[in-house]
């Protein structure tokens, strides 16, 4: 039996482009078979959200945002790819 993940995702999903990135997650995480998936709008991430997590999959699109994420140590997959 597989171990369940939980991923935490953290992507503005106001756009398009943003509703598709989630989509593809879902996606991918149905084949996993084995992923829990927690979405969270990028103003309301806390430390205490992330802790909870085994991975993230995020665009941080802000240093306050990558400070949050460093803090925990849990792997982290940016989307947003600018730094």
């Amino acid at each position: 039996m597989a171990i369940q993940r939980k991923v935490i995702i953290v992507v503005e999903k106001s756009r398009s482009y943003g509703r598709s990135i989630c989509e593809g997650i879902v996606s991918f995480a149905a084949r996993q078979g084995n992923w829990t998936l927690s979405s969270v709008r990028p103003e309301k991430l806390s430390v205490r959200d992330l802790e909870s997590a085994d991975g993230a999959i995020v665009r941080i699109e802000t240093e306050t945002m990558a400070r949050k994420l460093r803090k925990t140590g849990i792997p982290v997959i940016d989307l947003y790819c600018e730094r």
